[in-house]
């Protein structure tokens, strides 16, 4: 879900941090 409004920072949000 976190890397659906994530392209760039996919890296950073696929952690599902943000």
């Amino acid at each position: 879900m976190a890397l659906q409004y994530c392209s760039r920072l996919i890296t950073e949000c696929a952690d599902g941090t943000s």
